[in-house]
């Protein structure tokens, strides 16, 4: 008799046990699974296809778009094209795509974290850096990309995230900043003394009161203590009447630049503002003078990233 209660027992306490651990199983929060590598075919124009694509960058999925040009013989070179802004990709944006798809180059364009529907919050030059260097990871997928031809083109925002970009890989074969803060310290005073508004909600957030109080924040993001680890050719473009980021910002990059004994380009143009490469192309509220510009510093960009991404060993 006390064998069987003995067994009784011992069966009520396994059962007991086994019902607690599935429930507790099914309380577990099942693993979201890690995001990978899409494109579909959105559209095809002027022998240019054009995807949207969505890649992994850590846990988030970054959102952003191809485009393959059909009337070039694959395998083909690609460029990344990182945009200005904090608010996805523009039209303009995709127009310069288009022209850079059309002269032989595969360009993906991504839409940062936070933005244009992709995962995560928009962190200015930080996180951005991540999600660019991880769409270099996914080009061995595209089928007609050549993965040892890789180069980068960056304006403003996108500028940044370019250089930076560049010091943190060997798989870049050239780069082209356009427009970009190269020396935030510096590009602050300047923003302050010139009574630019660095109050607003994101401006806060990622900066804070400024470089005393929030130090770290500017030297992540301070291109010009990097340039000792930028291992591929660089071209610098910038309009002289800028005054969002001075041209100032240019020369200090290619100070940097030659204080490493880099190799680089640097063109300036009398009549640009800031933005005229991707926006004075499109016509609207630019000069003339500045449409002349973007076109002469389109065609350097052309036969920049053509002598390193197609006639170079």
């Amino acid at each position: 008799m006390k064998k069987k209660i003995l067994i009784l027992l011992a069966f009520f306490v396994f059962f007991n046990f086994t019902v607690s651990y599935a429930q507790n199983e099914e309380k577990k929060e099942t693993p979201k699974p890690e995001p990978s590598f899409t494109m579909k075919k959105i559209g095809e124009k002027e022998q240019i296809r054009v995807y949207d694509m969505v890649y992994p960058s850590g846990n988030l999925k970054i959102k952003g778009k191809i485009f393959i040009p059909l009337r070039h013989l694959p395998p083909l070179p690609v460029i990344i094209l990182n945009h200005d802004g904090v608010k996805g990709i523009s039209n303009a944006t995709m127009e310069r795509a288009k022209f850079i798809a059309w002269h032989g180059f595969i360009v993906l364009v991504p839409s940062y974290r936070g933005e244009g529907g992709s995962d995560g919050e928009v962190e200015v030059a930080k996180g951005e850096v991540d999600d660019v260097l991880n769409l270099i990871k996914i080009i061995p997928k595209i089928k007609e990309a050549d993965k040892k031809r890789i180069g980068m083109v960056g304006t403003s925002h996108g500028a940044l995230i370019t250089v930076l970009a560049a010091s943190r890989t060997k798989e870049l074969k050239c780069v082209v900043e356009a427009y970009g803060v190269m020396d935030i310290f510096q590009w602050w005073k300047y923003l302050r003394d010139h009574k630019f508004k660095t109050d607003d909600p994101l401006s806060k957030k990622v900066y804070g009161g400024g470089p005393s109080e929030n130090p770290d924040a500017f030297k992540v993001r301070n291109a010009v203590n990097f340039a000792s680890r930028i291992q591929c050719p660089v071209l610098i473009i910038h309009g002289e009447t800028d005054d969002i980021v001075p041209v100032l910002q240019a020369y200090e990059l290619k100070k940097a630049l030659e204080k490493y004994k880099k190799t680089y380009e640097l063109y300036t143009f009398p009549q640009a503002g800031h933005g005229f490469l991707i926006y004075a192309p499109a016509g609207k509220d630019y000069t003339d003078e500045e449409k002349e510009a973007a076109n002469s510093a389109w065609d350097k960009i052309i036969d920049f990233i053509e002598l390193y991404l197609k006639h170079s060993g």
